[in-house]
Order: C-alpha cells, then structure tokens, then sequence
C-alpha cells in the first residue's frame, strides 16, 4: 500500500515541502521456487520481464528481469510568416528508439524471529536515440536545405541497499540499521549538421553518486508511550563536463564539482490516552555543501544548522473515524539541475 503524508514526524529528513510517499511492500510468504513471466504490448511499445524468488526456512532469494523498447515517430510541419515579409516552411519529422533493460537481485536471511539481514543490487540501462531531420523550404533568400540533429542518451543506474533489523521482546521495540547507494552515469552526445556537412560535436557527461546510512532504535517505555531516535549520513557528489567541438573552431570545455552532505539526528514520542494519540518529535539537521566550477577556478561553499520540530493529534471518533492534526516545520533544498 502508499501512505501520502503531508506532515510528516521528526523521523524523516526535513527536505520537501509537499512531504513524502512512504510505499509498505508486501511480506512474500510464498515457499519453494516461485516463477512470474510478464509482458506487455501497446502502439510504438512492448515489453517482456521475469521475476521470481527462492524461499525456504531462514533465506530468500529473488530475481527480477526485464526489458521495454518503445520507438515512434511525429511528423510536424512549421510554416513561418516574419514581419518583414520573409517566409520558412520547416517539415520536420522527430524519431525516438529506446530500449530499458533491468536485472535486480537480492537475498533475505531471518534468524531466529530476531535477526532480519537483507541486501539487494538494481541495475538499469536505459538508452535511446533522437533523430530530428528537418527540411527547410521556401526560405526568403536562400535555396533549400536539409538540417539533422542527432541525439542520444546514455543512462546507467546502480542500486545497492543493505538493511538490518533487530527484534527485542515486542514488535515495537527494535534496532535498525539501513543503508544505500546510487550510482548514475550519463551520457549525452550531439551532432548537427545541415546537408551533410558537420556543424558542431557536443558531449555532455554527468556522474553522481547518492549514499544514505541510518539508525533507528525504538523501545516502548510502557504500554501508552512508545520513544524512538536515530541518526542519519546523507552525501551527494556530482561530476559534470561538457564538450562544445566546432567543425571549424576550437573546443569549449566546461567542467563542474559538486558534493554535499547532510547530517540529521532526531528524537520523538507517541503517546496514546484512551482514543487520543500524540505524536512529538525533533529534529536536527546540518548541511554542507561545496560547488567547484574548474574552468573558472571558482568555488562555493554554504553551511546550515536547523531544527525541525512535529507534533501530531489523532482522536478517534467512531465507527473508523478518526480527527487528525499536525504540523511540521520543512525545508526546500534546491536538486542537481
């Protein structure tokens, strides 16, 4: 199931004003082999995938794999009128052919109903190609000509997430460890050229990497009051270059650095009266990052210190009904691009 919440505790890192989509997987309790085959067929588009898992006593395995392709083709025609009196009449087609290849796998180890140790790898390829010939006619003064743009996109996701969960004595009392990383390549290559003769190269790279670490420990102190705490490691690093090759001129490079770092600790209580239940928490988050562009020799660097309180009221009516209230104090980071 996905719960929205727009007002989300202390627990989750203070970034996002709309707050967060917080997605509650299934347990899979199926034992023995287990096999799905998948696929789909639409206009312009299919896709075959298999996903299965291997499940006995103590361990899990599981395997995902697909792949999506998609082309289409728009035509479009452009006729142009200018103020002065000069006409262009543009008749140009744009095609795309991309394909999605995704393979996932993973093992799942519980020991004892206490320990839960799980860890997962994803990786995607996700490539297409642009093809944008456009043919220019009726041009005031100048004969008619041909205009191509050839554009692709390289794109290389890696997933790596390890999670490790220590039961106590009850549900609500455990200690978690996650972590998780994300590495993306990017790759854009252009090339333009008008009637067969090359313009101009363009390259640009981008590679970032994502990492995230956190604890978790929550104990119940008594039957109606329930504390939890933790601290987590956020880092982003981003490297950029771009390429700009005239047929007949020289190179413009431009390379950019980035990283930053984001580290939160937090405390809250839940507390339950009869039908009324009270949420508290604080936060702490502190945030650091550095910018180098290194064809200008230019650097920035900014630093925060903030704190993020929550409180939250549900009072149940009847009948399922239930009267909620909250507020938490957000913040809105600015992302890569």
């Amino acid at each position: 199931r996905v719960e929205i919440i727009t007002s989300p505790s202390a627990k989750y890192n203070a970034d996002g004003i709309s707050g967060i989509i917080n997605v509650i997987l299934k347990r899979n309790s199926n034992s023995g082999l287990n096999l799905g085959v998948n696929t789909s067929v639409g206009t312009r588009r299919h896709g075959v995938g298999i996903l299965g898992n291997y499940s006995f006593s103590s361990v899990n395995f599981r395997l995902n794999a697909s792949k999506s392709s998609r082309k289409e083709t728009n035509n479009q025609s452009i006729q142009r009128q200018f103020s002065n009196g000069n006409t262009e009449s543009i008749f140009t087609p744009y095609e795309f052919d991309g394909n999605v290849y995704k393979i996932a796998t993973g093992l799942d180890f519980y020991i004892k109903d206490k320990h839960e140790f799980s860890f997962g790898i994803d990786y995607t390829d996700d490539s297409h190609d642009y093809e944008n010939k456009s043919n220019y006619f009726n041009v005031t003064d100048r004969d008619n000509y041909e205009f191509l743009r050839e554009n692709s996109h390289f794109h290389y996701v890696t997933i790596f997430n390890a999670n490790y969960r220590l039961k106590f004595d009850s549900d609500q009392h455990f200690l978690e460890l996650d972590y998780n990383a994300n590495s993306s390549n990017n790759n854009y290559p252009i090339t333009d050229s008008e009637d067969d003769t090359l313009l101009f190269n363009q390259l640009l790279t981008e590679d970032f990497v994502l990492q995230s670490l956190a604890l978790d420990y929550t104990f119940p102190v008594k039957d109606k009051l329930i504390l939890a705490t933790g601290i987590s490691r956020n880092t982003q690093a981003l490297e950029s270059q771009s390429l700009f090759i005239p047929a007949n001129d020289a190179t413009i490079s431009n390379e950019f650095e980035y990283d930053e770092s984001l580290l939160g600790v937090y405390a809250l209580g839940k507390f339950s009266l009869r039908k009324l239940n009270i949420q508290a928490g604080l936060r702490y988050e502190y945030f650091k990052s550095n910018s180098k562009n290194i064809t200008q020799n230019s650097n920035t660097s900014q630093k925060f210190s903030n704190l993020f309180p929550s409180v939250h009221f549900s009072y149940t009516i009847k009948d399922g009904n239930t009267l909620n209230l909250g507020y938490s104090k957000r913040v809105s980071r600015p992302n890569f691009h």
